[in-house]
């Protein structure tokens, strides 16, 4: 079977090799100009798995050099016959939402489907003997619950308009359809926060983290994540931990009276948030053998590189039970603010549930929507600002009903990979806080140079994971001032319009606007910061090494310049409209005033 839709810009295929009794049948809005909705609808007089169908299309290689999502970040187009043009998203991966881009950053085109729950995979590639771009969206290629109808619904933006804008567009699109409501965000969710991480990694305890929660405390810190190594007992320590994951007891000789411990950090002005791998189960564990055969993947013993445990099947009402309760009663006992809930990526596999097998629910997707659904019900019944942190992948539209951080994959040591990350989360989260990666830096590197991490991560809740008892005293003052810049201009920096230039040159110029200022990250020598209208303050950062910035001032202007510390470098001076060169020490800005 293949249907011929008419867009406005070009002709679409629906194809359907095998359609079984299945009857399709669509609808096509123009919601505004230049923007087109897409409804294709399913139904079937009995009860049957819905069959894979494409949605495809070609188009000539006009000014679209570039194609981003969230999966790549950025990049070029593919060949047609390359086996990497196709990403595939759902509920815990990635997002449903392409964009094709120009060099002077106008969309050309966005795409988006509704339903980022089941997986919907994407491709994009350029064919060699027509200069086309071949693209598809493909739906229903692993099998799914049987029904009797099925809707999709696919959006199309080719509004002349900045790319970035209109990909913004397309997330707030998906959140404001039925059933995709966002879990609520504490005011604490934007502020800095301490994790430990790097600076601990398993080795940790409850005196070494009260101590350094001090140090975090008088920097202004206002939240401590306490990760991987809490539940590792003697046996384990320098391990992986994870034969023996899945039972989450405490050890209690690293942390002998966990309530009082958290207690005593949050005495200090600070939330408390404690990690946990969600579908891990380790082959040592208690939980184990509790779950025998209830797994999307069985534990077994490490051999070579990763670990051996196993993923548990929440398809089992006994498995999201035990997983619910295991978060609810840390919550209740511990008096947690928060949890940190890794890897729910790894849920996957699996095949359709049977009846009587003691599955209740048919779809791994759909199971970890109601696990996660309960998990965040119950938790906010504890406490009604609870803080819960994904990361990279799982991100997207769906994702942001169950958590209200999302956070850069790992990436340590790369201020640049951070960057790109923050600028895709901002693009693709709403009003969801985006969380850098934690950050760190050799002690032995210049003040300024630390201070690039931050800087190019700003534009996002900074997450430091440094040991900050032994943190030299210049490298001290540094964090204390990005903290009280970064707090002082949230609105701007987090809550405001977000643009981002350039992705395929690295992410280079990022600018957040609010009502009264304007906030630019320059992140390559030799751009030219547009300061902009004269309407507000306007903040330029530099976070070269570069000695110079060369600004546009819409016109005549008083400037000051401030390093790295917080301090004026140099007078205020009063400068022309037009191009200005303007001396600014590396990791410090320039301030226009309105």
């Amino acid at each position: 079977m293949t249907n011929t839709i008419a867009l406005s810009f070009i002709a679409l295929q629906l194809v359907c090799a095998q359609p079984g009794g299945w009857k399709f049948s669509h609808n096509l809005v123009e919601l505004e100009n230049g923007v087109e909705e897409l409804t294709i609808e399913l139904n079937n007089d009995t009860v049957s798995a819905p069959p894979e169908f494409t949605v495809k299309w070609k188009m000539p290689q006009r000014d679209i050099p570039h194609l981003w999502h969230v999966a790549m970040g950025h990049g070029g187009i593919a060949p047609d016959w390359a086996s990497w043009r196709e990403s595939t998203s759902w509920l815990c991966s990635r997002a449903p939402v392409y964009a094709f881009y120009s060099d002077e950053n106008e969309n050309r085109l966005v795409t988006a489907v509704d339903d980022a729950k089941r997986e919907v995979s994407y491709s994009a590639g350029f064919i060699e003997h027509t200069a086309e771009i071949d693209c598809r969206w493909r739906f229903f290629f692993k099998k799914s619950p049987s029904s009797k109808y099925e809707r999709v619904r696919i959006r199309f933006d080719r509004r002349k308009k900045f790319w970035s804008d209109a990909v913004q567009d397309a997330f707030t699109w998906i959140t404001s359809l039925p059933g995709n409501a966002t879990m609520p965000v504490p005011a604490a969710a934007y502020k800095p926060l301490y994790s430990a991480w790097y600076t601990f990694h398993r080795d940790v305890f409850a005196d070494q983290i009260e101590a350094e929660c001090v140090e975090a405390a008088k920097l202004g810190m206002k939240t401590l994540i306490v990760d991987d190594g809490w539940q590792m007992q003697d046996a384990l320590v320098g391990s992986s931990g994870y034969d023996y994951c899945g039972d989450w007891e405490m050890s209690l000789k690293r942390f002998p009276n966990m309530k009082e411990h958290v207690k005593r950090v949050q005495s200090l002005g600070m939330k408390y948030m404690l990690w946990y791998s969600v579908p891990y189960v380790g082959i040592r564990s208690k939980a184990a053998q509790k779950f025998k055969g209830k797994f999307l993947r069985e534990p077994r013993l490490k051999s070579g590189g990763g670990h051996g445990a196993g993923v548990l099947d929440p398809r089992f009402p006994e498995v999201r039970e035990y997983l619910a309760g295991i978060y609810e009663k840390a919550m209740l006992e511990w008096g947690l603010d928060g949890l940190k809930l890794d890897f729910i990526d790894s849920f996957s596999g699996g095949v359709e549930a049977r009846p009587g097998d003691g599955r209740d629910i048919a779809s791994v997707a759909e199971a970890v929507d109601v696990l996660m659904t309960d998990v965040s019900k119950r938790l906010q019944a504890i406490k009604s600002d609870v803080l819960i942190e994904f990361r990279q992948s799982y991100i997207g539209p769906f994702i942001r009903k169950f958590g209200n951080m999302l956070r850069v994959a790992d990436c340590p040591g790369d201020m640049t990979v951070n960057r790109s990350g923050v600028a895709s989360l901002r693009l693709s989260s709403g009003n969801t806080a985006v969380h850098a990666d934690m950050l760190e830096w050799h002690f032995s590197d210049t003040a300024e140079n630390a201070a690039r991490f931050i800087l190019n991560t700003i534009f996002g809740t900074v997450q430091y994971s440094v040991m900050l008892r032994k943190l030299p005293e210049s490298h001290r003052e540094m964090v204390r001032h990005w903290i009280e810049f970064s707090v002082a201009h949230e609105e701007a920096l987090q809550h405001g319009s977000f643009r981002a230039y350039w992705p395929h040159l690295g992410w280079p110029y990022l600018v957040g606007e609010s009502a009264k200022e304007r906030i630019i990250g320059v992140y390559a020598s030799g751009l030219v910061a547009e300061a902009g209208s004269a309407d507000r303050d306007v903040y330029i950062l530099n976070a070269t090494q570069a000695q110079t910035l060369t600004v546009r001032l819409s016109k005549a202007s008083t400037v000051q310049v401030v390093d790295t510390f917080g301090k004026a470098f140099g007078e205020a001076i009063k400068l022309p409209a037009g191009l200005n060169d303007i001396k600014c020490p590396p990791s410090g800005y320039i301030k226009i005033s309105k």
